[in-house]
């Protein structure tokens, strides 16, 4: 299945964006947000790294 993202706004709440994204091998550069950030993983995992060490999430 091949990689996809699209990201949107919402002219009702301009601060809001939605990435919709489907990675299978795609990794992010440890980085931080601005603002808060909230994910919904529908299916697969999410591994998530920090200074504590690395944290994996499975459905």
């Amino acid at each position: 299945m091949q990689e996809r993202k699209e990201f949107s706004r919402y002219a009702r709440f301009r601060d809001l964006g939605l990435l919709k994204a489907r990675f299978r091998q795609h990794s992010f550069e440890l980085h931080t947000h601005p603002t808060y950030v909230i994910a919904l993983i529908t299916e697969g995992c999410e591994r998530v790294g920090d200074c504590a060490g690395p944290l994996e999430y499975r459905l």
